[in-house]
């Protein structure tokens, strides 16, 4: 079986926390089969490596390139399947995450107890309700859409967005399983987190005359209810002065018929 031996060099990049760039040293074994076509033999091998957690470079191996071969002429190791040893350079595109790095995502599923995220499109991420930042809170929206809504601006989460989340553990198996953290202030939409903050200003400003004109309303509406409940009750109490007068003129009228009677 074909098989290829990893070692960290040095690493020469990062675009982003997560993602780095390493100069390898790699020793490959090669089956005697592939001397027709060594090049291609070492793709296939390296290939293998692919998108898989490696213990050597702690991180998952996203591509390869500046392939070096160091040796065409190859050692056949002693052994029933003699293999090949042949030593290789190469610069490997790495994915490390690891826990307070910040990541970005997409936004592939919002649920009330969780947000779920895709990060470089391939590597799935989890955010419990419990890591979401209290200022949000789950809702849906006038088209019955759920969202993660801030509570004191225009922030919104939907599917599709795309979030800088912390992360918060990863397990690393033969795949990446990412949890995260929206806990960080400096977390949330990648588009609000990036507007400007006068924009954000003007947002909290409207949004701050608009909770004034809504409760000046209320407090009118309640003045108005007010006033009409005062209303109804002077008129009961109208109505009920008019109903003793007539039984005061009513027994007075009676009294008198009475006292002529027995005259």
């Amino acid at each position: 079986m074909d098989t290829v031996v990893a070692t960290r060099s040095k690493s020469v990049g990062r675009d982003m926390e997560g993602l780095s760039v390493v100069k390898a040293d790699l020793s490959a074994f090669l089956h005697p089969s592939k001397t027709d076509d060594v090049q291609q033999g070492v793709l296939e091998l390296l290939s293998s490596l692919l998108l898989r957690y490696n213990e050597e470079f702690d991180g998952v191996v996203l591509a390869y390139f500046d392939l070096k071969i160091c040796n065409w002429t190859a050692k056949i190791l002693n052994g029933l399947s003699p293999y090949l040893s042949l030593k290789l350079k190469a610069k490997l595109l790495l994915f490390s995450p690891k826990p307070g790095m910040l990541l970005e995502g997409k936004v592939n599923k919002v649920e009330k107890d969780y947000i779920g995220v895709i990060v470089l499109g391939i590597f799935n991420a989890a955010i419990a309700c419990t890591d979401i930042r209290e200022e949000f809170c789950y809702q849906e929206n006038v088209d019955g859409i759920p969202i993660w809504a801030s509570t004191s601006d225009n922030h919104v989460i939907r599917l599709g967005s795309k979030i800088k989340f912390s992360v918060k553990s990863v397990q690393e198996e033969s795949f990446l399983d990412i949890c995260g953290s929206l806990k960080p202030p400096d977390t949330g939409c990648v588009d609000w987190l990036l507007s400007p903050l006068e924009d954000k200003s003007d947002f909290l400003e409207v949004k701050r005359k608009k909770h004034k004109k809504e409760k000046s309303r209320e407090m009118r509406k309640e003045k108005i209810d007010d006033e009409v409940k005062d209303s109804g009750t002077a008129k009961q109490e109208i109505h009920s002065n008019h109903y003793h007068e007539r039984e005061h003129k009513h027994r007075s009228k009676r009294k008198r018929n009475d006292t002529n009677a027995d005259m």
